[in-house]
């Protein structure tokens, strides 16, 4: 399964329906720190108020992701971050 195959899961699982994006912007809009209407700056908005507010969109995303504990390249990372959010989700 691919990364995009478990984030698609993963944000299903959690309620969110539509494409990959409008799910995406919907998840991050649930944090109350992101009022964003665009994708592009709601992930900004949500990385910043994660302490990540520095730096181009994947230089963010990775630190951050490494300092959730997820390791290897930033695509590795990722996976790991969806598909923790469906183990997540499964776990409730």
């Amino acid at each position: 399964m691919s990364t995009i195959d478990i984030k698609v899961q993963a944000l299903r699982a959690l309620g969110y329906e539509g494409s990959l994006s409008t799910m995406t912007l919907a998840w991050l809009q649930s944090d109350p720190a992101v009022s964003a209407v665009t994708l592009r700056s709601a992930w900004s908005q949500w990385l910043s108020a994660r302490g990540h507010s520095e730096g181009v969109f994947d230089e963010r995303w990775y630190f951050f992701l490494g300092g959730a504990g997820y390791a290897g390249t930033l695509k590795e990372r990722e996976r790991q971050f969806w598909a923790a959010l469906v183990k997540q989700v499964d776990a409730a």
